[in-house]
C-alpha cells in the first residue's frame, strides 16, 4: 500500500466523519438527529484492528507489552486531564449533595480508578463516568490481546483465528436481546466482545489487502463501487431502526477497503492534507465532548434553535479537541522523556 505519507488522508476523512457523527449522537437528547449514531463505533474498531495489524507489520520487533505502552503513553496525559472533571461533573449530585459519606466516595472513586486504569468495560468492573471509557478498555486491553496473538501466529492469527473468533462472538453478540447489552454473561463482558471481534476484523482486512494488493489493483473499479455503496448504507444505518445493526461492521470493512487499495477513487478525491489535520484530532474529539456536552447544557446553548445549538457546540469541540492535543504534545516530553 501507498506509504508516501505515515497516515493515510482518506482513512482520516473518514475518521473525522464518523467521531462527528458519534459527538452529534451524543448530544441527541438535546438535540435529536440521528437514530442510531452510535452505529458509527464499529467503524472505529474495524479501523482499529486494521491500524494494530499495520503496526504490527511497521514494528517487527514489537511485542504486545510494548505496543501497549505505546498506545497508554500517548493518551494518558489526555485521558486524565479529561476524566476528573468529567467524573466530578457528572457525579455531583452524589458526592456533594447531603453532606459526606465515606461509602459514596469509596464506591464512587474506585469507579474513578478503574477508569483511570483503562479497565472501564471488561466485566470485571462496572460503572463509568465518561462515556469513551468503555471503547479506551477495549482499545487498549482487547487490542494487546490481539497484538499478543498476531505476536505469536502472524499471519495464520490475521486469516485464520481472527475471521473465525470474529463470526463467532458476533453472531453471539448480534443474537442477544438487545444492540448494546452492558451486561456480561459468564465470562465474556458483551461490549468488549464485540469490540474484540469487530477489532480482529479490521486486522484480517487489512492483512487481505496487504498481501492481495495486487488483485485490488485489477479491480479497483469493483473496489469503489463496494465502497461507496457501503458508505451510503452505513450513512443510512444511522437513520434506520436497531434492526440493521449487524450490517455495521460490513459496511466499515467495505468502506476501508477503499482507502486501503492504492489508487482507489477515495485516496484521489480524498488526498487533501486537511483531513489529515481534522483527522488528528478525532481522538480528541471522542474525550473532549464528554467535557464539552455538560458545560454547553448548563450554559442554556441547548435552548437555542437546533442548527445553531448543534454548531456552537460542535464548533466548540473541535477546537477544545486542537487545544487538547496542543497541550497533550507539550505535557508529554514532560511527563515521558526520552532517554
Amino acid at each position: 500500500m501507498n506509504t508516501t505519507t505515515s497516515r493515510n488522508a482518506s482513512i482520516e476523512f473518514f475518521r473525522f466523519l464518523f467521531i462527528s457523527v458519534i459527538v452529534v449522537w451524543h448530544f441527541n437528547n438535546i438535540v435529536s438527529i440521528f437514530q442510531c449514531g452510535d452505529f458509527a463505533v464499529d467503524f472505529f474498531f474495524v479501523l482499529a484492528g486494521a491500524m494494530l495489524y499495520r503496526s504490527f507489520l511497521t514494528h517487527p520487533g514489537q511485542d504486545a507489552m510494548h505496543f501497549t505502552f505505546r498506545r497508554i503513553k500517548r493518551i494518558v496525559i489526555e485521558w486524565v486531564l479529561v476524566l476528573i472533571p468529567v467524573f466530578f461533573i457528572k457525579n455531583r449530585d452524589f458526592l456533594f449533595s447531603g453532606g459526606f459519606h465515606p461509602g459514596t466516595w469509596l464506591n464512587y472513586g474506585l469507579r474513578l480508578f478503574h477508569e483511570l486504569l483503562f479497565l472501564g468495560q471488561n466485566g470485571l468492573y462496572t460503572g463509568t463516568s465518561h462515556y469513551a471509557s468503555w471503547f479506551i478498555c477495549i482499545l487498549i486491553v482487547g487490542g494487546g490481546i490481539l497484538y499478543a496473538v498476531l505476536q505469536f501466529y502472524k499471519d495464520k492469527a490475521a486469516m485464520v483465528f481472527f475471521p473465525i473468533f470474529a463470526l463467532l462472538s458476533l453472531v453471539y453478540f448480534y443474537n442477544t436481546s438487545t444492540f448494546e447489552p452492558w451486561v456480561t454473561r459468564g465470562c465474556w463482558d458483551m461490549m468488549f466482545l464485540r469490540g474484540c471481534g469487530e477489532m480482529a476484523i479490521g486486522s484480517s482486512l487489512y492483512c487481505f489487502a496487504e498481501k492481495y494488493q495486487d488483485s485490488l489493483q485489477k479491480s479497483k473499479r469493483l473496489v469503489d463501487i463496494l465502497s461507496f455503496v457501503a458508505l451510503g448504507g452505513l450513512i443510512l444505518l444511522l437513520f434506520a431502526p436497531r434492526d440493521y445493526a449487524s450490517y455495521a461492521p460490513l459496511f466499515s470493512c467495505l468502506i476501508l477497503l477503499g482507502p486501503l487499495t492504492d489508487n482507489s477513487l477515495y485516496c484521489h478525491i480524498l488526498r487533501s492534507p486537511i483531513w489529515i489535520t481534522l483527522g488528528g484530532v478525532s481522538f480528541e474529539m471522542l474525550l473532549i465532548h464528554g467535557l464539552v456536552k455538560p458545560i454547553v447544557s448548563f450554559a442554556g446553548i441547548g435552548n437555542l434553535p437546533a442548527f445553531f445549538s448543534v454548531t456552537l457546540y460542535f464548533g466548540l469541540v473541535v477546537v477544545c479537541a486542537f487545544a487538547l492535543k496542543w497541550l497533550n504534545k507539550k505535557m508529554n516530553p514532560i511527563i515521558f522523556p526520552s532517554r
